[in-house]
């Protein structure tokens, strides 16, 4: 590493370099963008081909704004500021400074070098076709899952989405010929290349046209040779799970992704529809099934989860898997996990810290997640949100999480009316909607 480490030092500090634009195919379920930590998006995944739009204007403009000396300021305000955001809290880090550290650790610096030297005025990089790609995430599959996730938005929901009254789901990449044959050529230019393929959703195993689009990179003769990783919520018929195990196994590296924020009963509340008994069966399943499997939680950071990240941790410990690896939950706001009052944000510090199961670097990033200040209303707002939900779906708040039982009792929904001068009008029409069912 040591003949890449002023590189990789230049491109972090001295630039705004990020290598999600040059190496990755990427999409939501709707939309393309750079990556899945991007502010902004690039226009509808139905309108053009993934390595059209990789060759387009949007990511060639962004691209040439990477190279340029200098730190982009536009950029780190604009479509990158959730990355920019992380690197200026103390000791903070970055999903892109991350990339550039395993790129450095890793053994193809091509890439760092020609960045480098771009950014240093010795020589350009232009990008003529896909010799860069070495990552493919697109959310081919639509936003088909059948749970409504607290936390979760229509766009990733179809059950969701049925309950705001927006139609059926759209219907992917991978469900529409059209967009398949475009998407089919488009990977038979970038195989040889790839490293590694994500697999996200909606909930990806229980899409009915997994098994042929995994077949695809076997038939390409590439599965051996990368890494397929799988973000799922594991709530879905073991057999089922039985059933792709082959598919899934066909792969050089295997690496899943479980989002499993809270065990037990808590589980099933924060990600409605699922059975945390069944979801620790398809664990255990999975590393009986394919014992070589890279298997680790990944929980998502909100008011509802950060406090019980210790009992987390021990059921990881109790099943043989690594520490969790949590994402931090940016939206809504209401969620987030420093909107909590003062008295609860003090007890969940005290019992995390005293907390065997988490290393210390982890007890500290919780401590000083749970030290941020919220918005004025935000806590409320969350409030009034659970006591809609709970009116909606038959359950009670209360029961998994007694600590904010006084504050619940005192929530009024009429709160809705202070969160208009917190949120985007996306998220106030979406609010307004739940709140009127």
């Amino acid at each position: 590493m040591d003949d890449v480490a002023e590189p990789a030092r230049f491109l972090i500090e001295e630039m705004f370099w990020c290598p999600a634009p040059f190496t990755d195919l990427y999409g939501s379920v709707a939309h393309f963008k750079p990556c899945c930590f991007a502010s902004e998006s690039h226009g509808p995944v139905g309108a053009r081909s993934p390595l059209e739009y990789y060759l387009g204007p949007e990511l060639s403009r962004m691209r040439a704004r990477m190279l340029r000396p200098g730190r982009d300021r536009g950029l780190m305000r604009g479509i990158c500021r959730r990355c920019a955001a992380e690197e200026r809290r103390p000791g903070g880090t970055s999903q892109r400074v991350a990339r550039i550290r395993a790129m450095a650790e890793g053994t193809d610096h091509r890439l760092l070098r020609a960045a480098h030297a771009a950014g240093t005025g010795r020589q350009p990089l232009a990008i003529h076709g896909p010799e860069w790609i070495t990552r493919v995430g697109l959310a081919v599959f639509g936003n088909r899952c059948g749970l409504r996730c607290l936390m979760c938005n229509p766009a990733n929901s179809s059950a969701i989405a049925g309950d705001l009254g927006l139609g059926p789901c759209p219907p992917g990449i991978w469900a529409t010929p059209q967009l398949r044959d475009a998407y089919r050529r488009d990977l038979e230019r970038v195989a040889p290349g790839l490293a590694r393929i994500s697999v996200s959703g909606g909930e990806p195993l229980t899409a009915p046209g997994l098994a042929d689009y995994l077949g695809l990179f076997r038939e390409l003769g590439v599965a051996q040779n990368v890494e397929l990783r799988i973000t799922t919520s594991l709530a879905l018929s073991p057999r089922r799970l039985a059933a792709l195990s082959d598919d899934l196994g066909a792969f050089g590296t295997l690496s899943v992704d479980a989002s499993v924020d809270v065990v037990g009963r808590r589980a099933g509340y924060l990600r409605y529809g699922s059975d945390f008994e069944q979801v620790e069966g398809n664990l255990r399943l999975l590393q009986r099934r394919l014992p070589a499997v890279a298997l680790k939680l990944t929980p998502t950071l909100s008011a509802l989860s950060v406090g019980y990240q210790g009992e987390l941790a021990r059921f990881a410990a109790r099943l043989g898997l690594p520490p969790p690896s949590p994402g931090l939950l940016v939206t809504p706001f209401h969620l987030r996990a420093w909107v909590l009052p003062s008295a609860v944000k003090r007890a969940y510090r005290a019992a995390l810290r005293n907390e065997p199961a988490l290393d210390p670097a982890r007890r500290d990033e919780l401590d000083q997640l749970l030290r941020r200040h919220a918005p004025p209303g935000a806590f409320w707002l969350l409030m009034a949100y659970l006591k809609q939900w709970d009116r909606r779906h038959g359950t009670d708040a209360r029961e998994h999480y007694p600590e904010l039982a006084p504050y619940y009792d005192r929530a009024r929904t009429s709160v809705l009316a202070q969160a208009w001068r917190l949120t985007s009008p996306r998220q106030r029409w979406a609010l307004q909607r739940f709140f009127e069912l």
